[in-house]
């Protein structure tokens, strides 16, 4: 964000990859948030958007395209991406994140698929229970000319850990798409035939957003600037907030301990002028950040 916002004449390829950095910060935070649902009980509000399933898709074949095209040509192996788009794709609503993570790990399954080389086909298509009716569906398809799985491997893909490629597979990347799609109300249909490639469907229904808005990630809205004191020992860490916070046009000042932070706070108490946050460490050396805290509460009841 701060390379994006801050330095002033970025090539168009440079805030391109820039921008890719930033979508997969913010696809990694969403997956980190999802694995807590492992242990914590669900929200039943999840944050849908509208999307374009073709405008993602062209985005996840640039993003993984050193997987497909530069590591394996490197190797001297040759893979070719071909795309088929429909151009009257409907608009979905999903978990705009998950659904590129979905299709990410279809592609790189495609890619260990081939590792002599080959042809991968990511495909959309609009799709309804008959010709006289509208769509009620649309078709995501990635294909590949690869080796193939066996009836009992396309039976059990979609397992959790259960993996063909040693130590290389987690056995967690078709699992997670297919728990995308339990999410999104849709299906996935597998075709595979060792030596003959694999062809993945997903399926996902057509629907519409309640409301006019979509929830989007990120969008906190604006407020009022606020006096707020940093602590941290970590040099780095604590001016890198401090710029990240002042850009937002916050009044920012810094402490390198939690007798300096504590120091600093009484001083603004008795500036009159207190402090609205205090963002702290809370590992560090002789006053750590939980004495801060007792600091700061002690000055505030004097």
């Amino acid at each position: 964000d701060l390379l994006v916002r801050g330095e002033p004449g970025l090539s168009a390829n440079g805030k391109k990859y820039l921008q890719y950095i930033k979508t997969a910060g913010d696809d990694i935070t969403h997956i980190v948030a999802r694995l807590r649902e492992f242990y914590r009980q669900r929200d039943s509000k999840e944050a849908l958007q509208s999307l374009n399933l073709n405008d993602l898709a062209r985005q996840v074949i640039d993003m993984t395209r050193p997987r497909w095209h530069d590591i394996p040509q490197s190797r001297g192996v040759m893979v070719e991406m071909r795309t088929d788009f429909d151009a009257n794709l409907a608009p979905l609503v999903g978990i705009e994140s998950e659904l590129r993570e979905a299709l990410t790990n279809l592609i790189l399954n495609a890619v260990d698929a081939i590792p002599t080389g080959g042809i991968i086909t990511v495909r959309t298509r609009v799709g309804s229970r008959s010709p006289s009716e509208a769509p009620t569906h649309v078709l995501l398809e990635v294909g590949d000319t690869g080796i193939g799985m066996s009836e009992e491997t396309r039976k059990r893909c979609l397992e959790p850990f259960y993996s063909t490629k040693g130590k290389r597979g987690t056995g967690l990347g078709l699992a997670m798409v297919y728990g995308v799609m339990e999410r999104h109300g849709a299906q996935i249909d597998i075709e595979s035939e060792l030596g003959q490639g694999t062809v993945i469907k997903l399926i996902l229904p057509i629907r519409h957003l309640l409301g006019e808005n979509p929830v989007a990630y990120g969008d906190e809205g604006t407020s009022l600037p606020l006096n707020i004191l940093c602590i941290d020992d970590e040099p780095l860490l604590r001016e890198l907030l401090k710029e990240i916070l002042e850009r937002d046009g916050h009044r920012v000042s810094v402490a390198d301990g939690g007798q300096s932070g504590v120091d600093e706070f009484r001083a603004a108490v008795s500036r009159q002028h207190p402090f609205d946050v205090v963002l702290t460490d809370l590992g560090m050396p002789y006053f750590d950040g939980r004495q801060v805290e007792i600091g700061r509460a002690s000055c505030r009841e004097r």
